[in-house]
């Protein structure tokens, strides 16, 4: 089994010549064996004429019995003939095993026959009032036809070796630049994926080749890239619980305490366990929708009601912070397809997240409109904004623009960097996009857009 693609391809390349030469070697046999049958037969006729006129000049030797003219002729010639009158009768007919029935009674014109231990080829031709039948042997002309027979048997097997090496050869030559790429890319490990193949000069496949093998190499990078970054961020925030419950549990233990101390104890630590829980659900989602597992509905929902229950929830919030939740322009009958509790957990992030990082006395406003075949969604806060060069990384996860400004004992809401990577990606399941614009010390805004039914 020819298991390399230069074997492969070479022998595909011998094939097809072999087909082509094999094809073109039966029509030109073909070809040859109609034009000398053709020759061949015109050939018979005329001596079967010939022989008629030679008959007829030593007609009277033939009548006292003379035959040695037309024998001796026919002798020369290689031939086999018969003379009949036009009533049947045979006139003359040369010695040895003539078919003298066939050639007087089928009425044909031209026929095969042995005489002897040869095949000749006949003719029967009217002469006047005679009737002639000569045959040729057929030995000539299948010598012929032989030798171009062998001809072809031994220039296709040299014409295909020669085929083969040249073609080996071409391939090799046509496919080196790929063995280079496929060398190159085994020296490429998990730990060095900066490195990149080098791209051919010459324009082509080849070339193509190269440059989609690189683009992927820089896709496994940032995703490898994405991996530890995401693992360890991930392990930070597991982390710091775990310390924390550690050490409440072995301060309790050191110092003995009483059921009030325990009962408190208790309660930090259902604090961090939940935390821990929250970040691991998150985890999970992220996990899913990464891997298009998410069980998402797909129904038809109205966003202005997803965001008049996502206001009614985070109004208590925003009390609590000094921060007005309310409603902007929440336009009817805006509805996508999609599913209702995920485009409500959309909602309720991005107000959160306006909450969370606003001035006492600051407002958060959600807006739902149409336009054109677009459903549009704007959060817009009067928060302390972003700065330009955290905007990139708003979305990454576990990303924080200011992580003092996360959970404490004073910022009991802290976040972990989770909630806008997760709305990116339930928006992006649901065919939508998102963006944001900020300015600091005026606020900031998102947008998403969504496609919208009919």
């Amino acid at each position: 089994m020819l298991r390399s693609l230069k074997s492969r391809l070479t022998l595909l390349y011998v094939v097809i010549l072999a087909v082509i030469l094999i094809a073109f070697a039966a029509s030109l046999y073909l070809t040859a064996r109609r034009e000398l049958l053709g020759d061949f037969d015109d050939s018979v006729r005329r001596q079967a004429q010939a022989f008629a006129g030679i008959y007829f000049d030593e007609a009277e030797q033939v009548r006292r019995g003379d035959r040695m003219t037309l024998d001796s002729y026919l002798q020369q010639l290689g031939a086999s003939a018969a003379i009949f009158s036009s009533s049947g009768a045979v006139l003359y007919a040369s010695p040895g095993s003539f078919p003298l029935e066939r050639a007087r009674d089928t009425g044909e014109t031209s026929f095969r026959a042995r005489v002897g231990d040869r095949t000749y080829r006949f003719a029967v031709e009217r002469v006047g009032e005679v009737i002639v039948a000569l045959g040729l042997d057929e030995e000539r002309i299948e010598r012929r036809l032989e030798r171009l027979l062998q001809y072809f048997a031994v220039f296709i097997p040299v014409m295909l070796l020669v085929a083969w090496y040249v073609g080996r050869v071409f391939v090799r030559g046509a496919l080196s630049p790929v063995d280079l790429l496929r060398k190159q890319a085994e020296q490429i490990q998990r730990s060095n994926l900066s490195q990149r193949v080098k791209i051919p000069k010459t324009r082509g496949e080849i070339r193509d080749l190269a440059i989609t093998l690189n683009d992927m190499l820089g896709r496994l990078e940032r995703a490898f890239d994405q991996v530890n970054a995401f693992t360890s961020n991930a392990s930070h925030e597991l982390k710091t619980p775990l310390a924390n419950l550690r050490t409440e549990i072995e301060l309790a233990l050191e110092r003995g305490a009483d059921v009030e101390t325990y009962q408190h104890l208790l309660a930090s630590a259902a604090e961090e366990v939940s935390r821990m829980t929250h970040i691991v659900d998150n985890l999970l989602l992220l996990a899913q929708l990464d891997s298009k597992q998410a069980a998402l509905r797909r129904e038809p929902v109205d966003l202005a009601a997803v965001a008049h229950e996502a206001l009614g929830d985070m109004e208590i919030l925003g009390e609590t912070r000094g921060v007005k939740v309310r409603p902007g322009l929440l336009a009817p009958d805006v509805r996508v397809t999609g599913d209702a509790v995920a485009l409500r957990r959309v909602f309720m992030n991005l107000l959160e997240n306006g909450v969370k990082y606003n001035r006492e006395g600051g407002e958060v406003k959600v807006s739902v409109w149409k336009e054109d075949s677009s459903a549009r969604i704007e959060v817009s806060d009067t928060g302390m904004g972003i700065p330009p060069e955290s905007l990139p990384h708003l979305f990454d996860r576990f990303y924080r623009v200011d992580r003092g400004r996360g959970r404490s004992q004073a910022d009991p809401i802290g976040g972990h960097g989770l909630g806008l990577s997760i709305t990116r990606s339930l928006v992006e399941a649901h065919g939508g996009t998102i963006a944001v614009t900020s300015r600091e010390g005026v606020g900031t805004t998102f947008q998403v857009t969504f496609p919208i039914i009919g």
